[in-house]
């Protein structure tokens, strides 16, 4: 099954995502595994996952992600089509009133959990706030909570801003994703991840999974949001 006939737009990822219109004038997201992923089975099984991801939140909680327009394969592999948010990311906004951004997001992941479903990396690129409301998007690195979770063992997740237990190797769950919602928050307010980058994925795992932030790294961050970022930075389920 091919999709629809659509016009691109703009690449958003480089052979994985693109913005397109569809033939009534709707601007959608066209997302395919990369070439050289397709015939790995984790690759389409992570696909897989969005798909059924976006389907359980409609159904249970609409309007906190995407809308899955349609999902298929051709010869070019598994792709999928949904509908475009214009939120921007939070890794490009700046807030004036952060605290209020913060508590949104949380109520929408709630919501997200709430329907059964986990994220797995709710990271500045893949969560979307403005002043309306919080969406989330990229869900292939999440599970459905009624359904086996199976973990590839390089993906652990945006590395900046993954929860400690999720680079041990620990299936994402409710704390994983509200750490790294509270992280990818710090990452935005203070100009830079919590985590030091340096060393390579390597190092850089083998650091995060041990790591315990001190609460003076949040020290930048006004009161008293700096204290609910903590809450889930420390939380034990996470790290």
């Amino acid at each position: 099954m091919h999709p629809p006939p659509l016009v691109p737009l703009a690449v958003l990822r480089p052979e994985r995502v693109a913005l397109v219109e569809d033939a009534a004038g709707r601007k959608l997201v066209l997302k395919r595994i990369p070439r050289r992923f397709r015939l790995e089975p984790h690759a389409q099984a992570a696909m897989a996952t969005e798909i059924r991801a976006l389907e359980r939140l409609e159904a249970q909680a609409p309007g906190v992600a995407a809308r899955l327009v349609a999902a298929g394969e051709d010869d070019r592999g598994p792709w999928m089509l949904s509908t475009f948010l214009p939120t921007a990311p939070l890794a490009h906004r700046r807030f004036s009133a952060p605290e209020a951004a913060f508590a949104r997001s949380l109520e929408v992941l709630a919501a997200v959990h709430g329907a059964g479903v986990i994220h797995g990396d709710p990271s500045p690129e893949n969560w979307l706030v403005d002043d309306g409301g919080a969406f989330g998007i990229d869900f292939d690195l999440g599970r459905l909570l009624d359904e086996e979770c199976i973990i590839h063992a390089a993906v652990r997740g945006t590395l900046a801003v993954a929860a400690p237990a999720l680079l041990r190797g620990a299936p994402p769950n409710a704390a994983t994703d509200r750490y790294a919602l509270a992280a990818s928050f710090a990452a935005v307010l203070l100009g830079a991840p919590l985590r030091t980058l340096t060393g390579g994925p390597i190092a850089v795992l083998a650091r995060g999974a041990e790591e315990k932030l001190p609460r003076s790294a949040l020290d930048a961050i006004a009161r008293p949001l700096a204290d609910t970022l903590y809450t889930y930075l420390a939380d034990p389920a996470a790290t």
